[in-house]
């Protein structure tokens, strides 16, 4: 028939739009035929009819997406006629088309199953309130009914349930009743039939029992859990365990079971039900990592589920609301909980083992309240766990060279990153304890390898790891002896030299931790030093090991200075070729771990009490440094780099750090240092003229200036007018909040003495912030262009109160500035409503000072005062949150501020307030009584009036 061939055209077309081998037009061209041809048959009916003619499953999955589209958008204006039609139809596809075709693809019944479930959502309980009778009676009739039943219930789940769902305020009371009622009137005959489907189907069909399992999974969280933690169930799970198609989904299910929150004798109760201890016996013959994994997790949730317990029941206990047989029953579920534990931590898959470490927090977190009066059985427990932590802490006894970059060895460092945390946790649990095992391990493993027994390298790592984890959870001075004597026994026996990567990182930690606790005598100190500068240390073949020990040689030297001074000359000559600034030989140590040797050097030599032979250390150190910067200079080598190799710029760049790292030591310097210094900052402010495009330069440079604001003092003045010149030659975001950051250093420390220098700089940096800023009006929200921009407005206003603050206010009234002083007073106050109360409370402080210095001096200032200040202070605090503990702290201040104000302007202010500002938004009998409290009452009785006040102005203006 015609109508036939029209059906054939709209099922074609169908095809057409699926196909991505056909073109843009063609399928642009079916698409419009499709909306065409459907709307000449009422839209949706023509779909309903392709629906049970066709038999591509294209064509069927585009006509539920049509159907679901109408149940979302249009289903509330269909007659009541369509909508029977629709459910129908839908109901007979299953029946007529699913049953007769058992091969249908997975992907086509769960589309099925998603439009019934939405139907579910719009019908039930009012419209269709026998929708899941309906289905349980179909069940019966076949696996397939069973299959799209329990797919329904799945998607009922994600699409009324769910909590990760987004949803409305009304979808979510529309849901909630949903839930009730079916926990009402329908979920008891539900789980009767999950209940027959797994009794009934399991030996047939392993895809119905899993599905099963996966709806139990989702709907036991909000169900009774009586329904399905019984005899009837549980036997089952069990069953299931032993079975490799059903495990995982069992094992999920148990899980879900044992997390659902409840009070805790029920929870204990619940526990109970699951027979714990039947788990391992379960699964013990299943080796499958995956699997175990999830074993493990089941094993995690019940133990950290039964401490819960049992710590609640013992507290119910001392209250006297249960008795002891109780508690024991809580006790014994947590001890079987342990047994678990045990074997689940030890697991050989790190994997498996990690999976646990909620429950041995948890336990460990529980002894803890138990104030170290510990149980012959909690002992023995935690005797266990340090023996499992040190097999698991152990590094494969493998021949490849240790790469912490490597996947597999990242991953292990993270999940021994976890056990050191647990083991430090169980040393301060029972530091005896742990000192104890750690002592007898190391030294039998010291004593193995001064034997040269075979002793493996893990083993050994592993036990001078746990020492330095016991070392580093206990402050506890009894163990000082015995730390002492493990530190030189692992001197003494040299360990330092072992071949592998991981013994040597261990030992550097290790010294570095413990060279306070080594004896000052020379063997030691020698056999430290030259550990550090050997093949062991800085010239180890392993470039990591290399980078370490630069890092830890200067952490060491800050510990040991007084004791390495008589080696200082040894140490110096050792290091001298390493030092070089040359491409060579950062080959071999890079200038970052450079860097680390001169700033160590550096600290050692100013330990030197006579000042002759700390200049002539430091004079030996730098001064070939400063005749290269000097040759470089004089001679303009950087003009021959090329700009794939700018050799002499980073040989630039990294004399300009090493000067200011090395100066960051010195404290205090002498006449002599400060003419080195000073003869330094000559080249260093001429580079800073040369290469002010050069942002790493830059960087350097600034950081060479701050340290010589602290060493040379007021000496630094001549170099600064010149090295601002050259710094404002660039001025981006991120140079101007550089340049501030010294301004604002400077003006801290020599305060009205640094005048001359700010008031000159200020219109050129004012200026250039006031420019950029301007940018903050088009900026993306939330780029990093805004990030920065508001930096730069925060580092505004720290500059602007380094001014304020510091003696210098006459910048602002200067002839050359005060053309500016207007606009930072608006800024000032327009800063007092942002969100970023650390600004907020930096304006109020400069608001405060102005007031104190400028109040009824200046009719112009008294009218700023009056027409922006104290509404800026009221303003912020009808706003602000009082929950918040900083928004507080700068509300109780406004409080400060409003005494202040009255004891600036007397009576005038009083008058301002009562007839002028508050009488437009505050009753006059409360404004009398804020008065009253104003004028007479102490500032700590006066700051919880203004809160009252403020509450009071809140609820009138809501």
């Amino acid at each position: 028939t015609k109508f036939s061939f029209l059906m054939e055209d709209f099922e074609r077309a169908i095809v057409c739009c699926f196909d991505m081998t056909l073109s843009e037009a063609t399928r642009s061209s079916a698409g419009d035929f499709i909306q065409k041809f459907s709307a000449s048959l009422g839209g949706w009916k023509a779909y309903l009819e392709l629906f049970f003619l066709s038999k591509r499953v294209e064509v069927q999955f585009h006509c539920l997406q049509n159907f679901q589209d109408l149940i979302s958008y249009g289903y509330l204006a269909l007659s009541e006629g369509d909508r029977g039609m629709l459910k129908q139809s839908l109901i007979r596809w299953m029946s007529e088309f699913l049953v007769n075709h058992p091969y249908t693809p997975t992907m086509l019944k769960n589309k099925y199953a998603q439009t019934l479930a939405m139907l579910f959502r719009v019908e039930y309980p009012d419209q269709w309130p026998s929708f899941v009778q309906d289905f349980l009676s179909m069940i019966k009739k076949g696996p397939i009914y069973i299959e799209i039943f329990l797919r329904v219930l799945n998607t009922i789940d994600e699409i009324v349930v769910a909590p990760n769902a987004q949803r409305s305020t009304s979808d979510m009371a529309h849901n909630t009743m949903i839930k009730d009622h079916l926990r009402e009137k329908d979920i008891i005959d539900v789980a009767s039939a999950w209940y027959s489907i797994l009794r009934s189907h399991t030996s047939e069909s392993v895809s119905l029992t899993n599905l099963t399992l996966q709806n139990i999974k989702k709907y036991v969280g909000w169900i009774d859990i009586n329904l399905i933690a019984n005899d009837g169930f549980v036997p089952l799970f069990f069953t299931f365990l032993q079975n490799q198609d059903l495990r995982d989904e069992t094992c999920q299910c148990l899980f879900e079971l044992a997390s659902k929150g409840m009070e805790p004798i029920g929870k204990m109760t619940l526990l109970e039900r699951l027979r714990i201890k039947d788990v391992l016996s379960a699964v013990s013959n299943v080796s499958e990592s995956e699997f175990q994994e999830k074993v493990a997790a089941l094993v995690d949730v019940m133990g950290v589920e039964a401490i819960a317990s049992y710590v609640k029941i013992k507290q119910f206990l001392a209250e006297k609301k249960v008795d002891q047989t109780l508690l024991n029953r809580a006790e014994a579920l947590m001890d079987d909980a342990l047994i678990l534990l045990c074997r689940y931590l030890n697991d050989e898959d790190d994997d498996v083992s990690q999976t646990t470490f909620n429950f041995v927090s948890a336990y460990l977190s529980y002894l803890k309240t138990c104030q170290n009066t510990y149980t012959q059985k909690q002992l023995e427990t935690l005797s266990v766990l340090l023996k499992i932590i040190a097999n698991k802490m152990q590094f494969e006894d493998v021949s490849e060279e240790y790469d912490p970059s490597n996947l597999d060895t990242s991953e292990f460092l993270n999940y021994r990153k976890g056990l050191s945390i647990h083991f430090k946790a169980i040393a301060r649990l029972n530091p005896e304890m742990a000192f104890q095992f750690v002592n007898l391990l190391l030294n039998n493993s010291l004593a193995a390898f001064v034997n040269q027994t075979n002793v493996p390298f893990p083993t050994l790592e592993m036990s001078l790891s746990l020492f330095f984890f016991t070392v580093e959870a206990l402050s506890d001075e009894r163990f000082g002896e015995i730390i002492t004597q493990l530190i030189t026994t692992i001197i003494d026996v040299n360990v330092s030299s072992h071949p592998r990567i991981e013994i040597s990182l261990v030992y550097l930690e290790l010294i570095s931790k413990l060279c306070p606790k080594v004896p000052r005598e020379p063997h030691y100190l020698k056999n430290i030093i030259s550990s550090f500068l050997d093949q062991r240390g800085i010239r180890h073949k392993s470039p990591l090991i290399r980078g370490r020990s630069c890092y830890m040689f200067l952490k060491v030297s800050k510990s040991l200075r007084e004791p390495f001074l008589p080696y200082l000359s040894e140490i110096m000559k050792s290091l001298q070729a390493l030092m070089v600034l040359d491409p060579a030989v950062q080959k071999i140590v890079p200038f970052d771990d450079q860097l680390y040797l001169y700033e160590a050097l550096a600290f050692l030599i100013v330990g030197f009490n006579d000042p002759q032979k700390l200049h002539a250390h430091l004079q030996m150190m730098l001064i070939g440094l400063v005749q290269q910067m000097e040759h470089i200079i004089v001679n303009r080598l950087w003009t021959t780099d090329s700009p794939e190799n700018p050799v002499y710029v980073n040989t630039i760049t990294q004399l300009v750090s090493v000067f200011a790292t090395c100066s960051r030591a010195i404290t205090g310097m002498t006449n002599e240092l400060k003419q080195l210094f000073k003869q330094i900052s000559v080249s260093i402010i001429f580079i800073a003229q040369e290469f002010h495009t050069i942002q790493e330069i830059r960087s350097k440079v600034l950081f060479f200036l701050h340290r010589m604001i602290d060493s040379l003092g007021k000496e630094i003045y001549s170099f600064l007018p010149t090295a601002f010149t050259a710094l404002l030659q660039q001025r981006g975001v991120k140079d101007l909040v550089e340049l501030i950051r010294l301004a604002n250093q400077l003006s801290v420390r020599f305060k009205e003495d640094i005048y001359p220098l700010i008031n000159n700089f200020f219109p050129t940096i004012i200026g250039s912030i006031f420019e950029t800023l301007e940018g903050l009006k088009s900026v993306t929200i939330r780029s990093e262009e805004e990030r920065e921009l508001l930096e730069l407005k925060k580092h505004y206003f720290l500059f602007l109160q380094a001014i304020i603050m510091n003696n210098l206010l006459t910048v602002l009234t200067s002839p050359e500035n005060v053309i500016h002083l207007d606009a930072i007073l608006k800024s000032i106050v327009d800063g007092c409503d942002v969100s970023d109360l650390a600004a907020v409370k930096v304006n109020f402080l400069m608001l405060e000072r102005l007031v104190k210095q400028w109040g009824k001096t200046s009719d112009v200032f008294d009218s700023f005062f009056y027409q922006k200040i104290v509404p800026a202070c009221f303003s912020f605090a009808i706003k602000v949150d009082l929950r918040d503990a900083l928004s507080l702290q700068v509300f109780q201040h406004i409080a400060k501020l409003q005494k202040m104000f009255y004891e600036k302007y007397s009576q005038e202010f009083v008058d301002f307030l009562q007839n002028k500002y508050l009488p437009s938004f505050v009753p006059a009998n409360v404004i009398q009584i804020y008065v009253a409290a104003l004028t007479q009452v102490p500032l700590n009785e006066f700051q919880n009036i203004f809160k009252e006040f403020i509450g009071q102005i809140r609820g009138i203006k809501r």
